[in-house]
């Protein structure tokens, strides 16, 4: 893996944001009922949707198609869309219905996946990314996130 996005942090002073060693606190990721339905994942890459007000969801990670495989991009930025997967440092009562699990802090973060904190308010929860730090097929990027989802706990 490489020191890209790392490097990305460090080149704008924010170094202190960037994990890839262990889960920096306790992280929440919330599931919704429709998603729990589904059978899908607690941590996945959501593909983006339309809500019912027409505002566009982006996906989570840009995938891209290279000789006939499916391609998650690493993240190469700070802020913006196509960065990775959300969770944050408290339960989010602003998603009404989900059920919340908890990524202990100290959990050792898989090799091709880097944590990033988006934000820093003790008022709110925080904004945390699970982001890939490099290009690789979509199949492998679900099996680092298998890793982190067997660590997961109901809150």
């Amino acid at each position: 893996m490489t020191d890209e996005l790392k490097n990305i942090y460090k080149q704008h002073g924010k170094l202190q944001y960037y994990f890839d060693e262990k889960v920096p606190c306790d992280l929440f990721r919330g599931q919704s009922r429709s998603e729990e339905k589904k059978g899908f994942p607690i941590i996945y890459p959501n593909p983006g949707f339309t809500n019912k007000d027409g505002k566009i969801r982006p996906a989570d990670v840009k995938i891209v198609e290279r000789d006939g495989k499916q391609f998650v991009l690493g993240c190469r930025s700070i802020s913006g869309h196509y960065r990775g997967i959300s969770v944050f440092d408290k339960p989010n009562p602003a998603l009404l219905n989900f059920s919340w699990y908890k990524l202990p802090a100290g959990t050792a973060i898989p090799e091709a996946l880097a944590i990033t904190q988006d934000g820093n308010d003790k008022f709110k929860p925080n904004h945390y990314t699970i982001a890939p730090k490099d290009d690789m097929p979509v199949e492998l990027f679900l099996i680092w996130l298998n890793a982190l989802i067997k660590c997961l706990e109901p809150v």
